[in-house]
């Protein structure tokens, strides 16, 4: 069954005839870079042939940038993709989600027909990850930790994701740590787990997607000293997932090392200025890190009254541990956000 996400531009356009203002997916507010547009649309001219399915150039670039060995290094269409490879490379005993996060994962392992385990975050604690975790930690276990969390924005502690860590390999489970919204955060560089990946035990999945507003080339690539597991991963899904153009695509993009920095200074006034328009229309803002902001608004069907005014939003009511209310909108431009204040007071207004 085909699962819900936000940014399907195609089904407000089908069926309202227009353009919806798109606050429902976390893309770069400055759009793909110039460069990165230019390096697929040339190789057009080479998609007559099939793309290299090992992504030679891509792995060894990335690699490169990584500072790991290339065969610690799979691409694949995007950090789905190689989540579904990973449940069914793996073969784990079960996996282990917090709940909320983000449904790909249980998505993954129900298609793999492997048992799924919840450890719900607490709304009380603002769905902060704690020291409990750690206890729903067994043998042969899958688990997926996003740094941060999809939808809350938040990051699990240091000290307790590292204990995470230690804790999966001395108990025989394997630790994945989404880090797709990573490079959003100044300091993301100091916080990837990417030094930890010599020891084992470990699977960095990461992506082109968010920080350069690729989603419609599906490009990410996942890192593990474990070479055998990418191998069997490499195996798990179809040839050729990786289109030429999307190469081409993340070629370009490492080679614009200043690119994220761009971004997040970009982002930082739109994010506090997003923040506090919602928090005065009543929502509670969870002080989340990322592109994105989570939080409850005043009205359960916000999503649906919005959608009416032609502004998309995410809604969250439908993630484990959530209920009606639940949002999360994307850091846009100023001018975006006013529009979808506009929309808010109308309905605000509407509605009471």
């Amino acid at each position: 069954m085909y699962t819900k996400h936000g940014g399907d531009w195609a089904g407000y356009l089908a069926e309202y005839g227009r353009p919806a203002l798109d606050f429902s997916a976390n893309l770069s507010p400055l759009g793909m870079p110039r460069p990165v547009a230019l390096a697929a649309r040339r190789a057009l001219k080479q998609s007559e042939a099939y793309p290299d399915p090992l992504c030679r150039a891509l792995t060894g670039a990335i690699a490169a940038r990584e500072g790991v060995p290339g065969e610690w290094v799979l691409c694949g269409g995007g950090a789905a993709d190689l989540i579904f490879r990973l449940a069914l490379a793996a073969k784990p005993a079960f996996g282990l989600v917090t709940a909320p996060a983000f449904g790909e994962y249980e998505s993954a392992l129900a298609a793999a027909d492997l048992p799924v385990e919840r450890y719900f975050l607490k709304p009380e604690k603002d769905f902060q990850v704690d020291e409990g975790f750690l206890s729903a930690i067994r043998p042969g276990a899958l688990v997926f930790l996003c740094e941060p969390n999809n939808p809350t924005g938040l990051l699990t502690p240091r000290p307790l994701l590292l204990r995470a860590l230690e804790t999966c390999r001395a108990r025989g489970a394997t630790l994945v740590a989404d880090e797709c919204f990573l490079d959003f955060l100044p300091e993301g560089e100091a916080l990837t787990l990417r030094p930890e990946l010599a020891g084992g035990g470990l699977v960095i999945l990461r992506s082109f997607t968010k920080m350069y507003a690729m989603a419609g080339l599906r490009l990410g690539y996942c890192l593990s000293a474990q070479a055998a597991l990418l191998a069997r991963m490499a195996e798990a899904g179809a040839p050729w997932s990786v289109s030429t153009p999307a190469q081409a695509a993340g070629l370009a993009a490492l080679s614009l090392p200043g690119w994220p920095a761009r971004v997040r200074r970009a982002i930082a006034p739109q994010r506090a200025y997003l923040a506090r328009g919602l928090a005065a229309r009543g929502c509670r803002v969870f002080p989340g890190r990322a592109n994105y902001l989570f939080f409850k608004a005043p009205l359960p069907d916000l999503p649906a009254r919005l959608k009416e005014q032609g502004v998309l939003i995410r809604d969250c009511s439908g993630y484990p541990g959530l209920g009606p209310g639940y949002c999360r909108a994307a850091v846009r431009p100023v001018a975006e956000s006013r529009a979808l204040f506009r929309a808010m007071d109308q309905v605000l207004r509407d509605a009471f």
